[in-house]
């Protein structure tokens, strides 16, 4: 009886711990940093997530918008080619280099990465296209446009001002991996990456965003 008690109260601990990790998230969405970058201008940017919750985010720049930066910074992986976009993601590095990704989750990795610091990697993916209708469609002046990139490319870590890619990974043409300044952890995931990189930026933006709602909520 007292094992079934322990174990019914460790169930209810986590509930409660659980419920708490959510309901803050949530009530932070409703006290965001006020916007400093809150007037539309001639340049676009997209904030991607297929779904409310459980989503990975990425911030989508028009290539050609930045084209000498980003051909100083990724040639390997622009290779001259102009056209298209650039999109901007966060995560785990052992979840981003397991294929299986959010289609086949490995829950180890993906608990591992929760509870444990673990190191962090950027995706920076060059794509002709993209599914707008699961990003929200943001206008922006030039100054925050150019503000919000480097404060990206700030998160990133660097040897002699170059970026460091991820040697180990899998390669495709189209997606590089970079080593980021900041582990993976419960506290610092790819949500809240690109919620802290909008909110340094000047955009309105929750103080902890672990979630892909508690980040696309704010450009509804």
């Amino acid at each position: 009886m007292t094992i079934m008690i322990k174990i019914m109260q460790f169930f209810l601990y986590l509930g409660a711990i659980i419920l708490l990790y959510i309901g803050t998230a949530k009530v932070l969405t409703y006290f965001p940093k006020s916007a400093s970058c809150d007037k539309t201008g001639n340049e676009t940017i997209f904030v991607l997530a297929s779904d409310e919750y459980f989503s990975h985010t990425e911030i989508i720049f028009k290539l050609k918008k930045h084209q000498k930066l980003f051909f100083e910074t990724f040639p390997d992986l622009l290779r001259g080619n102009s056209s298209g976009y650039l999109s901007f993601s966060y995560g785990d590095r052992d979840f981003m280099m397991d294929k299986g990704g959010f289609d086949d989750l490995n829950i180890t990795l993906a608990l591992r990465g929760l509870f444990i610091n673990t190191p962090g990697l950027i995706k920076v993916g060059h794509y002709g296209s993209f599914s707008h209708s699961h990003a929200k469609t943001i206008s922006l002046t030039s100054e925050c446009a150019t503000a919000l990139l480097h404060n990206i490319l700030n998160s990133f870590t660097k040897n002699k001002s170059h970026v460091v890619p991820f040697a180990d990974h899998f390669h495709l043409y189209y997606v590089h991996y970079y080593l980021a300044k900041k582990a993976y952890n419960l506290w610092h995931t790819c949500n809240t990456w690109t919620g802290d990189r909008l909110r340094q930026s000047g955009f309105r933006m929750g103080y902890w965003t672990p979630f892909a709602s508690n980040v696309t909520s704010q450009f509804n």
